[in-house]
């Protein structure tokens, strides 16, 4: 009778724990999604600020231009270019622009990746440490319309977005996951599918950040041409807010 009493309540318990687990998941996707909002708010701080200090965006990919002669150097990431303006200049300073991100020293430092690049909801077994989810898209030089950014060129003014700051997209979450120091693109052609997106929290939204610093959710089913009206920064379009 004992027995039968002990595996009455551990099945009662099981079934407590089965209505209950739900909710608490629901609880840690919002918490996770408010984490990833936050950081996202920040990403674009930074880029807000490197703008005020240059008059510019930061090139998602461009040739390091050495103050001191103004000759270029390796290609190095936005992610590294704003670490003084969310408050890693020890990182930046340790970061080396006379080689590459995957150099001897710069490739230590992807493991002292900020933890604002780091999305909450990472599966910590299929994304290594030092890769981030947050990229931003890039245009060929001749592209016409374009992505906020231009391969291999200083990103542009703030002011000088032809659709917007608040229509165009500056930061995204999206699918795949990259090395932080990695002067990678996503790039964006009118002619060829874009990108994946989003797919971390296993639902119908992905979450950007626009270039006037806010941060938006989108859903994963956005009607293709909505969403590529606002990806590039001078289309054109007419927007509506539904």
């Amino acid at each position: 009778m004992k027995r039968l009493v002990n595996l009455a309540v551990v099945g009662f318990a099981l079934y407590v724990v089965h209505l209950i687990m739900p909710p608490f998941a629901k609880v840690r996707v919002a918490a996770a999604r408010m984490s990833s909002l936050n950081n996202l708010k920040q990403l674009a701080i930074g880029m807000h600020t490197y703008d005020e200090y240059n008059f510019h965006l930061p090139g998602a990919n461009a040739p390091y231009l050495d103050p001191k002669d103004g000759s270029k150097k390796f290609p190095v990431s936005w992610r590294v270019l704003i670490l003084p303006h969310i408050e890693n200049h020890k990182l930046y300073d340790q970061y080396r622009f006379d080689e590459p991100w995957d150099g001897p020293n710069n490739i230590q430092l992807l493991q002292q990746m900020p933890k604002v690049f780091r999305h909450p909801h990472a599966d910590s077994e299929k994304v290594p440490a030092g890769h981030t989810h947050y990229r931003v898209f890039v245009s060929r030089p001749d592209a016409k319309p374009s992505a906020i950014f231009t391969d291999g060129l200083p990103g542009p003014k703030l002011k000088d977005i032809p659709d917007g700051t608040s229509n165009t997209i500056l930061i995204v979450e999206a699918a795949e996951a990259v090395p932080w120091t990695m002067p990678e693109v996503l790039l964006y052609d009118r002619n060829q599918p874009l990108p994946k997106l989003g797919g971390l929290f296993k639902d119908q939204f992905f979450q950007v950040a626009m270039a006037d610093g806010s941060v938006r959710p989108f859903r994963s089913d956005m009607p293709d041409d909505k969403l590529r009206a606002r990806i590039t920064k001078d289309g054109g379009e007419l927007f509506d807010y539904e």
